[in-house]
């Protein structure tokens, strides 16, 4: 084959990058949090859909030429090493079909990571001798006024409400957007409309427009308050008002055809830039002011808050230190980190981390992309991203050499240097989202064909249309290519649609009927996508099913033995196959304990040694998880075995002293022993360790009242409701408690009280009327009597609940 160089490109090849930079635009439109839109549709259809034609586009451009056309550099090989490397080492862990695709559309996955490099090799090559400065100011600025319009339009006048049902997903916000993703759109926003008002990008009536959509950006950047961009914000807008004050020099532009010309800065004069000043002075009060500032929007009337907790970067490197250990060629595996963090966080701190009130927090992604994709990828794929990242540098570092700023405008070099540099710090130090990541992969590669143009780095071209043998195989296995992209395409469009499935089925309202709907769609999910969270969704929803039967008056208990039996059956059955699937996910065998819970509290002790068979599994793949020697304890009660569960409580206390229901559950194993004294005395004990528990203070005020010493039950609730003054439950049992001793004036002090905490006001007015009117409250003291129901109709079945 004979290789020659070119830059002149095709009308296919030029057709198919406003494709995929199309689909990019479109896609940026998703950052937009609460936008009601399907979940799975949302989250990958758009990036993916362009990923598929770009490729079939360049494919047939090929074909079309007699030529194959390919990036210089080594950039595109060492990310598609890191493809090639994470495909392979994907087989050698648990469940592949995970690390394949995920849901569909997840960030460490071999799917994610192929899409992204098609992304970034379209572009690298298409892109050679084209600037994207046009493309990239056009695009951030209508898509960041319609995420700035939709945004500020939500919370005033919330439009999602005003929806159709079937375009909403399971809660509020998609998949891809968050309101910390909205921030990194506005802060990039911000920066860009900067630098095009600066360098007389728009003429007047777009200026005036560009500095609304500042002005706006800033206000809601305010309100969602996440002080890091603040730096960024800062930081870029100090720059810019450094570039306005420094002296004008002249650039020399390479033109397409080769020749060059010499053009002198916008401006004549140093400017003072009043809008990067601005950006200056709104960064400060929002790094200074950021506690202030969140308690001012968390507070009424806005009510908002954003709290998007992650690992630490400490915490991340302890689960990397671990995971190594164990597995240093493959780490967790792509799409595990869940699994590295449950595997090693008992040795976070050393072990001070379960031993604290957060010892059942679990993440699913860590610090920063960047330290994710090190823990899942392992040493064999990590060294390749780690690579690519290196040569990202290098463009950044090439970006700003003497010869290409003498080549290029100022506006060009601002433009591609903040948003390549803000790419790299959010793979470096926040979490990135699918879509978010191949944005910035995208990023990287307009930079990397931005620099080989400047260089005049033209594309290699392997002419095959000169020789029949070559033609024939080079036409065959561009044909080849084409087919199986069409085809991978297809199997990702089942994918989605399984996802789809899955969500629809967690939109059903828990009734019988609705479970009867949701299981129908996810029996249909796992046909096209069997995946061990659908059929963990699927235990979920069964046991739903068992708990909707109970509730259900109007059936025969032959009927009602049936239907339980049935659900049991299924949901075992699913749970049995979440752990064929993946067995090293422990959160599998928790979907398996759920049933034998199940069993249990239908009164089949007899699983009593299965249940601890299974917790042992889990604590396996969990170390010094408290929350299942709880439920090991839990299951000895329920077996009536004491002696057992006694000891099971001595070990959580061993682990994590200020565990209060393990207290809890002591004091009533005492109380079921008929031995009050201890169970207080229990109670006692960890007032002292825990003094700002409301519930062990709570659970000894229900003791006093079993032995009818209804006055320290009052003193001991009123101590709790100091503690939590929104306890609707503790407000209820107090109010029984003043009953019982005759205090009318209490109870209706307390019933007002709780009042205020209530979002339906109905109930308790009566309750209240009723006192009044010399009635009583309900005698059934385990019934609570102020209920506080948000919106029955909003519940759901929750299919994508994650335990322990």
């Amino acid at each position: 084959m004979e290789e020659k160089t070119t830059t002149k490109p095709s009308g296919l090849s030029r057709t198919g990058l406003k494709i995929i930079l199309t689909t990019l635009g479109v896609s940026i439109i998703f950052f937009i949090p609460f936008l009601p839109v399907g979940l799975v549709f949302v989250k990958g259809l758009i990036l993916t859909l362009g990923a598929a034609i770009g490729l079939i586009f360049y494919f047939i451009d090929c074909i079309s030429v007699g030529r194959i056309l390919l990036p210089r550099g080594h950039t595109w090989k060492v990310f598609l090493g890191l493809v090639v490397a994470s495909a392979i080492t994907s087989f050698f862990v648990p469940n592949p079909l995970n690390s394949f695709l995920g849901g569909g559309f997840d960030i460490m996955t071999v799917s994610t990571l192929s899409i992204a490099f098609i992304y970034f090799f379209l572009i690298n090559v298409w892109g050679n001798g084209l600037n994207f400065t046009k493309n990239i100011f056009k695009t951030v600025f209508i898509t960041g006024f319609v995420a700035v319009v939709f945004s500020i339009l939500q919370l005033v006048f919330n439009l999602v409400g005003q929806f159709p049902k079937m375009f909403v997903g399971l809660s509020n916000s998609n998949l891809v957007g968050s309101f910390y993703d909205l921030a990194f759109l506005l802060s990039i926003f911000v920066i860009l409309l900067t630098i095009s008002i600066e360098s007389n990008f728009w003429n007047g009536p777009m200026k005036i427009v560009s500095t609304i959509g500042v002005v706006m950006s800033l206000g809601l950047l305010f309100i969602i308050n996440y002080p890091m961009l603040w730096y960024v914000v800062g930081f870029s807008g100090l720059t810019l008002l450094i570039v306005g004050l420094m002296p004008n020099t002249k650039a020399s532009v390479v033109n397409q055809d080769g020749t060059t010309t010499i053009n002198s800065l916008i401006s004549k004069t140093r400017n003072f830039s009043v809008i990067a000043f601005l950006l200056v002075f709104c960064a400060f009060i929002g790094i200074v002011g950021s506690k202030s500032i969140g308690n001012f929007f968390a507070a009424p009337p806005m009510s908002f808050s954003v709290n998007e907790p992650r690992p630490s970067l400490r915490s991340s490197l302890y689960i990397v230190k671990n995971t190594y250990y164990y597995n240093p060629l493959t780490g967790a595996g792509l799409n595990r980190y869940n699994n590295a963090w449950e595997m090693g966080k008992h040795k976070i701190l050393g072990g001070r981390l379960v031993a604290s009130p957060f010892w059942n927090v679990s993440f699913i992604a860590a610090y920063s992309t960047f330290f994710g994709f090190i823990t899942t990828l392992g040493i064999v794929a990590g060294v390749f991203f780690v690579w690519f990242l290196y040569l990202i540098v290098r463009n950044l570092i090439k970006l700003f050499s003497k010869s290409s700023l003498q080549k290029s405008r100022p506006r060009d070099i601002l433009l591609y240097g903040f948003t390549s540099v803000y790419a790299f710090a959010l793979i470096m130090f926040n979490v990135s989202n699918a879509a978010i990541f191949v944005v910035i992969i995208s990023i990287f590669a307009m930079l990397v064909a931005r620099n080989q143009t400047m260089e005049n780095v033209l594309n290699k071209e392997i002419v095959f249309i000169n020789d029949a043998r070559h033609s024939f195989f080079g036409i065959l296995g561009l044909l080849g290519g084409t087919i199986l992209t069409a085809f991978v395409g297809f199997v990702m469009l089942g994918v989605f649609y399984s996802g789809y499935l899955v969500n629809r089925a967690a939109l059903q309202p828990a009734t019988m009927d609705g479970v009867s709907k949701a299981d129908s769609n996810l029996v249909r999910a796992l046909k096209l996508h069997p995946l061990d969270a659908y059929a963990r969704s699927a235990v979920d929803l069964h046991l739903i099913g068992v708990s909707t039967a109970i509730r259900d008056q109007g059936q025969s208990q032959e009927m009602l033995r049936n239907t339980i039996t049935t659900e049991i059956t299924a949901a075992a059955t699913n749970a049995k196959l979440a752990i064929n699937l993946d067995p090293k996910n422990y959160q599998n065998y928790v979907s398996l304990l759920k049933v034998q819970e199940a069993l249990f509290q239908l009164g089949d002790v007899s699983a009593y040694s299965d249940t601890i068979n299974n917790t042992k599994q889990i604590l396996n793949l969990s170390p010094n998880n408290v929350g299942i020697i709880f439920r090991q304890a839990k299951a000895a009660v329920l077996a009536k075995n004491y002696a057992d569960a006694y000891g099971f409580i001595d070990q959580i206390l061993s682990i994590n002293p200020a565990f209060v229901d393990a207290y809890i559950l002591r004091s009533q194993i005492a109380m079921i022993e008929n031995n009050p004294v201890n169970a207080i005395s229990g109670l006692d004990e960890a007032i002292k360790i825990i003094p700002n528990s409301a519930a062990l203070n709570y659970q000894k005020g229900l003791i006093y009242t079993t032995q009818n010493n209804y006055n320290n039950a009052v003193v001991e609730f009123e101590k709790a409701l100091r503690i939590a003054p929104r306890s609707l439950d503790i407000y209820s049992s107090l109010a029984l408690t003043y009953e019982k001793l005759g205090q009318k004036d209490a109870v209706l002090r307390v019933l007002t009280t709780a009042r205020q905490y209530i979002s339906d006001k109905t109930q308790i007015d009566s309750l209240i009327e009723k006192i009044n009117n010399g009635g009583r409250l309900s005698s059934d003291a385990d019934e609570p009597i102020i209920v506080d129901e948000e919106s029955k109709d909003s519940e759901k079945i929750d299919t994508k609940k994650v335990t322990e």
